[in-house]
């Protein structure tokens, strides 16, 4: 059994051989956002909420600045 990250890929890939032409983009935000939230360890019920999917895509490193000299 294909794990569903890489049927995800895999649709991605043939998307863009398409150029987004007969694509059901519903169907693949929703794969996609599902995936997400499962890789952050939320639930993917929770995907219907934009921010949580959003927090799943951020990295919860902060990034520190340095000055240059």
């Amino acid at each position: 059994m294909i794990p569903e990250y890489n049927q995800l890929l895999r649709s991605a890939y043939q998307i863009a051989k398409r150029k987004g032409a007969d694509t059901n983009w519903e169907a693949f935000e929703k794969s996609l956002e599902k995936e997400l939230l499962l890789e952050v360890g939320l639930s993917d019920t929770v995907g219907n909420d934009e921010q949580s999917v959003l927090r799943a895509t951020c990295s919860p490193r902060p990034y520190k600045v340095y000055p240059t000299e």
